[in-house]
């Protein structure tokens, strides 16, 4: 204990100094950014997106949850964010042009210089009381001298999204701590303006069709019994760049058909990634359920042993010991999302080990497959009919 309060009294002392330092490391007398700015009470303009929502696109995983502050770039106002640091496994802010759904920058938990007088607990490991950080979106150019966590965006923008997430949050959906609030100021002098009006991200993407069109044509990679999981780009799909993906399209002749999957299961202690995770998706990307990594059973050889099919006494019966996920959508076809959160750079099983698929012919479907790439690591399948899964699991290998 300590250690700990010593560790925090250093990095809030450091925290001071870094509000006072200009990039080169002098001291910008001009400017004191470690005053109270402020703060306007707009924390009621965040759109919710929930992972548990069936209705929210975009592959959102099950156990994670986003808000949204979507705007049209008419004014250049830059967006000051002001807010507590959750309790969750992680949390981010990310910068999107809303028409394209792809990402522009990212400011990740550890990375957030938390306000004066104040620790990030994500460096820690420890939420020890509220600690509050301020987050600025302002247009290329702007002098960021003065300003905590800039992230940027091109003048000429037509619309901008920016997505919090919050993954395994604590207690509650929120983290046990209030949204955000939001305020926008003049980029040229600081002085507070008015908000550029909201509006809803959930209506764009819908409309426009981007996410649809994104994965239309990945469907045609299943041209056998084998599954195989492929690292798809997430362009259009407001993916985030700290979460890397592999994906496997199913498609069912009927009901009782069966898919088990299996893969070597990361070790989050041993620093290999921050969280990681299986969701089942329809092809609109909306989620139906997920399994998280601490709610997964881990066979004593370290794999992951995965069932998918109908939900049946039967099918749960044969499947104890293992890990049953019901076939609960509307639909013969599933996209199966492995997500890894963080993955460490050094990590043999890491997903950006994968190439990203270029669907053009079979060989290139085979050969970009993830498990040529990271071994056990890369997740592999079988589909079957019933009678054979309770037979032998179709002679598919399993561990208990």
């Amino acid at each position: 204990m300590e250690k700990q309060m010593i560790l925090i009294t250093f990095l809030g002392i450091l925290s001071i100094l870094s509000c006072k330092d200009n990039p080169d490391g002098t001291i910008k007398e001009s400017c004191d950014i470690c005053h109270d700015y402020p703060k306007a009470d707009h924390n009621e303009i965040w759109e919710t997106f929930l992972g548990t929502d069936t209705l929210v696109g975009a592959l959102p995983d099950y156990h994670a949850n986003y808000w949204a502050y979507s705007y049209a770039n008419l004014t250049g106002a830059g967006i000051r964010i002001q807010g507590i640091f959750s309790k969750t496994r992680y949390m981010s802010f990310t910068l999107y042009d809303a028409s394209t759904g792809n990402e522009l920058q990212n400011i990740t938990d550890v990375d957030i210089l938390p306000d004066c007088d104040q620790t990030n607990p994500f460096l820690i490991g420890m939420h020890t009381s509220q600690q509050s950080y301020t987050i600025h979106i302002v247009p290329n150019g702007t002098d960021i001298s003065c300003l905590q966590n800039p992230l940027y965006f091109d003048s000429d923008l037509d619309s901008i999204s920016i997505i919090l997430r919050y993954y395994v949050p604590e207690i509650d959906p929120f983290g046990s701590t209030p949204l955000p609030s939001v305020s926008a100021f003049n980029p040229d002098d600081g002085n507070m303006v008015n908000h550029p009006n909201p509006f809803s991200l959930r209506d764009t993407y819908q409309d426009t069709g981007n996410i649809a069109d994104a994965i239309e044509n990945f469907f045609n990679v299943q041209f056998d019994e084998n599954i195989r999981f492929y690292n798809l780009p997430g362009n259009r799909l407001f993916a985030n760049s700290d979460n890397q993906y592999l994906v496997t399209p199913l498609s069912r002749i009927n009901e009782e058909e069966v898919f088990l999957i299996r893969f070597k299961a990361p070790n989050n202690n041993a620093n290999q990634t921050r969280y990681w995770s299986v969701n089942i998706s329809n092809e609109f990307t909306r989620t139906f359920n997920g399994i998280k990594d601490e709610d997964f059973i881990i066979a004593s050889d370290g794999f992951v042993n995965v069932v998918i099919a109908k939900d049946t006494e039967a099918n749960r019966v044969k499947a104890q010991g293992l890990n049953f996920i019901p076939w609960n959508i509307a639909s013969d076809n599933m996209l199966l999302v492995y997500r890894m959160l963080l993955p460490n750079t050094d990590f043999e099983g890491s997903i950006h080990l994968v190439p990203e698929l270029d669907g053009s012919n079979n060989l290139n479907i085979f050969n970009q497959a993830s498990h040529i790439h990271i071994g056990d690591y890369g997740p592999i399948g079988l589909r079957m009919d019933q009678s054979s899964y309770l037979e032998d699991f179709g002679g598919f290998q399993v561990s208990y």
